[in-house]
């Protein structure tokens, strides 16, 4: 069986083969090094990757820029941030299309628990481990179908969860809790999420809010969401959010 390959970025020498080694020595990784971003990205293009984990801030093509021109392919890796700076929120990281950011200095522990689940296919990953009823506190209506909610608005999907704006539920950071949200067709997505960041007030233009990364799903609903995602390939992990105005 072979290892899923991971490339690490980081400009910092010492940082790059610090946490390279670290990693390599605490998983079945392929670990890959490299300098820079567009050293990877020129990588990236001629083989298969699995994973990256990658600095923000770098001379030339930085963590946000890779992010983003990975985010179109049909093959892309997982990407994980990394940063010792406050000047991108994890609200951004994941709207770009990154699964998560971790902070420096770095904990390995960290960043192999934000890569474990997307070791594992989105039905796996989501397979529900505990019951889903009853629907919990979160019970919404989406609009006309999954498809329509993945384009802007109060409830907006990415691909593995969700924006929701506070006229529609309240919800706190890190709080845990099941949902139930209905559409016009007929169909329905239930399962459990946490909270991962939360908007009380607006910013940047965007409404208050909070972004949902979804837990665990019913059977019904992983087919839908993976079928959805598959045909419409958004970009956002969690969207950001809906825009004033």
């Amino acid at each position: 069986m072979s290892h899923s390959t991971l490339i690490v970025i980081d400009d910092d020498t010492d940082v790059l083969e610090l946490v390279s080694r670290e990693i390599a020595l605490k998983t079945d990784f392929n670990v890959l090094k490299m300098p820079s971003g567009r050293a990877a990205l020129d990588y990236i293009e001629a083989n298969k990757v699995d994973f990256v984990l990658s600095d923000i801030r770098m001379p030339g093509i930085d963590g946000i820029e890779i992010v983003e021109q990975l985010a179109g392919r049909h093959d892309r890796p997982e990407v994980l941030l990394m940063s010792g700076w406050a000047d991108v929120t994890l609200a951004e990281a994941l709207d770009r299309g990154a699964i998560g950011m971790v902070p420096k200095p770095l904990r390995v522990r960290d960043i192999i628990d934000a890569f474990l689940p997307y070791q594992l296919k989105p039905a796996e990953r989501w397979q529900s481990q505990e019951p889903l009823t009853p629907p919990g506190k979160l019970q919404l209506h989406g609009g006309k179908s999954l498809e329509e909610s993945m384009a802007q608005g109060p409830l907006q999907f990415g691909r593995s969860g969700f924006f929701v704006a506070n006229t529609l539920a309240q919800l706190s950071e890190e709080e845990h809790f099941a949902f139930k949200i209905r559409f016009d067709d007929a169909t329905s997505i239930r399962g459990r999420g946490r909270a991962v960041w939360s908007r009380q007030r607006p910013l940047h233009g965007f409404l208050p809010g909070a972004g949902v990364l979804i837990k665990s799903l019913d059977e019904p609903s992983i087919d839908l969401l993976v079928e959805t995602v598959s045909k419409n390939r958004p970009r956002s992990v969690v969207p950001v959010g809906q825009t004033i105005g």
